[in-house]
């Protein structure tokens, strides 16, 4: 009976030091994924229970998987993340670990089996758990989760790993690592799967990104094109309506002698006029565009001052020139609606050409007195901002387009963006 459990002693050891090689991966790709409550303690019952319910079974299929069904609850026990993700880390964390064995074995060839305590094989594990976590592993996660497709993600690593799983398994059994190179063939593949599932669930995840980016850019495209036409058909009406009221009313100045009929036609005439809010720049499309802002303006008591050469204008699509103006202009008026002072309520607009370039400049007073920026772009926050930031990217995108630039300064309270556009010809 004792010689029985003193001959288990080393399969015992051999699960405590997997389980110590695994862990550390664990935690090191769920850098950035946001923990729970008591985090510590988790991760050390979490540890302690793989280690203990794996340890009485002997080398085999059952107890790898049983050990990974061990770090899939410790993962979901210690972070704040779902049954897939969970499934997600510890599958990359065995993908590691396989891919550091598979590197020692055919660079050390040992003999007798591999001491997952060999000094050799510790350093071997750490650089390349690190290189590893470097070139993928820290990419992975985002907004404190994984970001990935998860039924694409789990369905290449279980039909890759399970391969590479099952042909390592096969060749410790059929070949000998003294005698037969097909062993070390059978371990290379192993380390190519592994390393190809690794970076193909960052590769997916980078198209992930971009498709998402792509359909959501397209999206809010065909919403602005839609929005321009909705927003164009309102101010024609507007104009329209109020060059008839201004046409019918104007029999009033017949009533010379009757002092409040000329009070009540310039009363009217001036509340008509708050409402007539045409701009002529010579672009159909940026008249539409300036007159439909120029209301929200008036609504919120805001001066929108603009000089414009539209007619130099006519080279950028209606849906680009909407996105560009659209945007920037809106986020001016967000920034001048948190300015305390009404006198500084005010957007300035220009737009001229000098040589074959067109620049266009937007100006405004901030609350702030600076703000801060990123890839020269305002980086903006939930509890303060300036309402400049939003939209500017789609903004930077459709100036690329024509070969442009976009600059911006915040600094005094004044906020100012510039865009230089070569003129098409």
């Amino acid at each position: 009976m004792v010689s029985e459990i003193l001959s288990q002693i080393p399969i015992y050891i051999g699960h405590a030091f997997f389980s110590i090689n695994v862990f550390p991966i664990i935690l090191l790709f769920s850098i950035g994924i946001q923990k729970r409550k008591h985090f510590a303690w988790r991760i050390v019952l979490g540890f302690l229970i793989s280690v203990c319910c794996s340890a009485p079974f002997s080398h085999g299929l059952f107890t790898y998987i049983m050990q990974f069904t061990l770090f899939v609850f410790s993962s979901y026990f210690a972070y704040e993340i779902s049954w897939k993700e969970a499934l997600y880390s510890v599958t990359c964390a065995y993908a590691v670990q396989h891919i550091s064995y598979c590197v020692y074995l055919i660079l050390f060839r040992p003999v007798h089996g591999i001491p997952v305590y060999a000094p050799a094989y510790i350093v071997c594990a750490v650089c390349i758990a690190l290189l590893l976590y470097w070139f993928i592993g820290r990419k992975l996660p985002e907004n404190g989760h994984y970001d990935v497709d998860i039924r694409f993600s789990m369905m290449s690593f279980f039909l890759i790993i399970m391969l590479a799983l099952g042909l390592s398994i096969a060749a410790d059994t059929m070949f000998n690592a003294e005698e037969n190179n097909l062993y070390y063939l059978c371990k290379a593949y192993d380390l190519i799967c592994c390393l190809f599932v690794l970076w193909e669930q960052m590769d997916y995840k980078n198209k992930l990104n971009k498709q998402r980016e792509q359909d959501l850019e397209k999206q809010v495209r065909l919403k602005q094109k839609e929005l321009f036409r909705l927003r164009q058909d309102d101010v024609e009406r507007i104009n329209l309506i109020c060059h008839d009221l201004k046409k019918q009313l104007e029999p009033l100045k017949l009533f010379s002698d009757e002092e409040q009929q000329k009070a009540y036609y310039d009363q009217v005439c001036k509340t008509i006029q708050s409402y007539d809010s045409q701009v002529e720049t010579g672009s159909k499309v940026l008249d539409t565009l300036l007159s439909q802002k120029r209301l929200v303006c008036m609504k919120n008591n805001i001066e929108l001052t603009c000089v414009a050469d539209g007619k130099k204008m006519d080279f950028i699509s209606a849906v680009d020139l909407y996105t560009i103006l659209g945007n920037v202009i809106d986020n001016a008026i967000e920034s001048v609606l948190m300015v305390s002072d009404e006198e500084k309520k005010v957007i300035s607009t220009s737009i001229w050409t000098k040589g074959n370039l067109l620049l266009i400049q937007i100006q405004n007073y901030m609350e702030n007195e600076k703000i801060n920026f990123s890839e020269g772009l305002p980086v903006t926050t939930k509890n303060a901002h300036d309402g400049h930031g939003y939209g500017l990217k789609s903004v930077r995108k459709c100036v690329e387009k024509y070969n442009g630039s976009m600059d911006i300064t915040a600094e005094n309270h004044m906020f100012s963006l510039t865009i230089i556009i070569p003129v098409a010809k």
